[in-house]
């Protein structure tokens, strides 16, 4: 199963805050937070996003923001079928393509998210904690 990636447009937008919505939904929850819809949309506006895509189906979303020395991956999210068949870490692949030239990528996750392990396998470590969310980061290739 190899990915492919398509850029999201403005017309995308309220679909991509839905799957994000949805995919973060437990952890909200477990945490006692409400989603906020404007602040979502205040942090995407600087967001490079692509679907990833599947034989032409939609199966999950990256985004990503360009930062002077790191890349900012903001958004990662795989439908809950599609996970666990090493998709995400063909998406991070892709991620660190874009980012030739840059010395890391970096992101913020819910500690209790079983996401940590999965970046932990791609090589992330752990650099921060602020309440409920670490802060992770990896070092990237110099460019070619």
């Amino acid at each position: 199963m190899k990915l492919s990636f398509f850029l999201a447009g403005a017309s995308d937008a309220d679909t991509m805050e839905q799957l994000i919505r949805e995919s973060m939904a437990p952890c909200y929850a477990r945490h006692g937070l409400q989603w906020d819809s404007a602040a979502f949309q205040l942090r995407a506006a600087d967001t490079h996003f692509y679907w990833l895509l599947l034989g032409g189906d939609r199966i999950g979303l990256i985004g990503y923001r360009l930062e002077t020395a790191a890349v900012y991956l903001a958004e990662l999210h795989l439908l809950p079928a599609w996970q666990g068949r090493g998709l995400g870490a063909q998406a991070l692949a892709w991620l660190r393509q874009q980012a030739a030239g840059r010395r890391e990528l970096r992101l913020r996750t819910f500690h209790d998210s079983r996401a940590v392990a999965f970046y932990l396998r791609e090589g992330f470590e752990v650099v921060r904690q602020d309440g409920v969310l670490l802060g992770l980061a990896c070092p990237l290739p110099p460019a070619p």
